[in-house]
């Protein structure tokens, strides 16, 4: 499993589509994504433990672990998400 331990800041969007093998474990101190974050059909369950702004919006799928939900929500509600959450398909 790929780590990106030292990946702090992405200056664009942070697209894991599709990819399974890849969750919120391999991005241990991201602190900033800039644009969106798409995790449709990933591996996340859980926001990246750092995390403390997105400036785009968080992309999921309805069906998308109840961990993940939850801390999305609580991440809109503190102000860390700044374009919002888009539930697609």
């Amino acid at each position: 499993m790929i780590h990106f331990s030292h990946l702090i800041h992405i200056g664009g969007d942070l697209d894991v589509r599709g990819h399974q093998a890849v969750n919120e474990t391999n991005f241990p101190n991201l602190h900033v994504v800039l644009g969106d974050m798409i995790l449709v059909d990933s591996g996340f369950t859980r926001l990246p433990l750092k995390l403390n702004h997105v400036g785009g919006r968080v992309i999921i799928t309805q069906d998308a672990p109840l961990s993940l939900i939850q801390d999305i929500k609580q991440a809109v509600v503190v102000g860390i998400i700044k374009g919002g959450v888009c539930f697609v398909d």
